[in-house]
């Protein structure tokens, strides 16, 4: 997920970005990974490289800052409105 009307500042880290849609495709309980560290607050290390675990209950876990989201776990997290 990313807004539109985000500025990109520098080149996108395709590597980097590719290693993590391989890790969610080969390990089915990763529901979203943020690529920004604006969004949640760190609870911890994972047992991944260069990612840690969030709280499941805290403010902005879903945001919209740009993240890749398992689109099953993201339409159990919506309102039916939205």
């Amino acid at each position: 997920y990313l807004q539109e009307d985000y500025f990109l500042k520098d080149t996108v880290k395709n590597e980097e970005v590719e290693y993590y849609v391989s890790l969610m495709e080969s390990h089915k309980n990763i529901q979203c990974i943020q690529l920004t560290d604006q969004a949640v607050v760190a609870d911890g290390d994972s047992e991944y490289k260069d990612l840690n675990k969030v709280k499941f209950k805290q403010r902005y876990r879903v945001s919209c800052q740009a993240a890749l989201w398992r689109k099953s776990e993201l339409l159990k997290l919506i309102r039916e409105y939205e």
